[in-house]
């Protein structure tokens, strides 16, 4: 970045300003996700081996405090084992709801989540929802691979799926503060 300054005397500041996106609060009955509870390493032993449990879902350290796995199916079902604080979840949720519509790509997500829970810790969350499917690859000796499945028959929505599973609800707002990078000036 300092370069870029200094090669085209770059002159900028940053600002909030609104933009639509959604809130994440959470439902009447309380959040379906348990806080997570350190368990005490033994010196020298690393990470847990990755693998999925029996449901499919990606299995976590135990002692790792943040992390976020994803599995994903030809039919486009996602299984999330995710594990931090909310306003990271909400921040990951932003990339989730863009893949399960099909939309953006590697970078910052197009979709805004706030975090609006009032819930503070690190916790464990697992969930399954349909995206887009995965594009198909032809086979080795050029033999069509079939398409896949509907999305719609891989799993809820991921609207569905954060009321369903974990007890949250995401609601459209039309104006959540983002900060943005304004240029006051560049040179060509």
């Amino acid at each position: 970045v300092r370069k870029v300054v200094e090669r085209f005397h770059l002159r900028f500041h940053y600002e909030k300003q609104p933009r639509p996106g959604y809130e994440l609060t959470v439902l009447p009955g309380g959040p379906k996700f348990q806080e997570f509870v350190p368990v005490p390493v033994t010196p020298g032993a690393g990470p847990a081996p990755r693998g999925s449990d029996a449901d499919g879902f990606p299995i976590l350290s135990a002692s790792q405090a943040t992390a976020r796995v994803m599995n994903r199916s030809r039919t486009g079902t996602i299984k999330e084992s995710f594990r931090n604080n909310m306003a990271a979840f909400a921040r990951g949720l932003a990339a989730d709801i863009d893949q399960a519509l099909g939309r953006g790509g590697p970078g910052l997500p197009i979709s805004r989540v706030v975090d609006k829970t009032g819930l503070a810790g690190i916790y464990d969350l697992r969930m399954e929802f349909a995206s887009a499917p995965a594009p198909a690859k032809p086979a080795p000796d050029g033999t069509p691979v079939p398409a896949a499945a509907d999305p719609v028959d891989a799993g809820p929505n991921i609207f569905n799926a954060v009321q369903q599973q974990l007890g949250l609800k995401l609601t459209k707002v039309a104006d959540i503060q983002v900060e943005v990078m304004i240029v006051d000036h560049i040179d060509q």
